[in-house]
């Protein structure tokens, strides 16, 4: 059975124009697919990032409130809270590189160039989600020592505290501003791609 060239035309154009509607090859749907996988986990990612934020917090408000001399409950509670934030330290490093794995993926894939760039972008801000998760153990871990110094001689450098906690703050501040920047970069990207 021959098949006319206008309807075999017809067809192709029709290819063509169903292609042209959807804008994506296979590969941007696959980029697309890990993206949609990778702000799944980051889901998780925040969860914890906001929950260290609040237990830092919570550490800091306690340390300024112990009684002179702590109680035992004090003791307790100080190091429980050093406990709970080393927990969501690890659990945030394992959530961000489970985060990453996907963002990589897309590395690897071909002619997707603004997916590449969004992918990148993104795995730089989890690791900068990773240097401030450290940063927040850096943080408790002085007021842990502080604690043990003041539990074990009764007073406390308050200028060696502030000399190691005020870098600590500083490169917060900076990694702060860097993660701003650079999801308002990914924002960008993500209307240009429209995802």
């Amino acid at each position: 059975m021959r098949k006319s060239p206008v309807l075999l035309t017809a067809l192709l154009v029709a290819a063509i124009a169903a292609a042209a509607i959807s804008g994506c090859t296979s590969e941007q749907s696959t980029a697309r697919e890990y993206i949609e996988q990778a702000r799944a986990r980051n889901k998780d990612v925040a969860v914890i990032q906001e929950e260290l934020k609040k237990k830092s917090d919570e550490l800091a408000a306690l340390f300024q409130q112990i009684s002179d001399p702590p109680t035992a409950e004090e003791a307790q509670k100080m190091k429980q809270l050093t406990a709970e934030l080393s927990a969501l330290v690890d659990t945030s490093n394992a959530d961000i590189q489970k985060t990453r794995s996907e963002y990589e993926k897309i590395l690897k894939l071909d002619d997707v160039e603004g997916y590449k760039e969004y992918a990148l972008n993104k795995i730089e801000v989890l690791g900068i989600l990773d240097q401030l998760a450290s940063l927040h153990r850096q943080y408790w871990e002085l007021y842990d020592r502080a604690f043990d110094e003041y539990l074990a001689s009764g007073t406390v450098d308050e200028e060696a505290i502030r000399a190691g906690i005020d870098p600590v703050l500083t490169q917060k501040a900076q990694l702060d501003e860097k993660l701003e920047k650079l999801n308002k970069e990914a924002a960008d990207l993500a209307d240009e791609l429209g995802i």
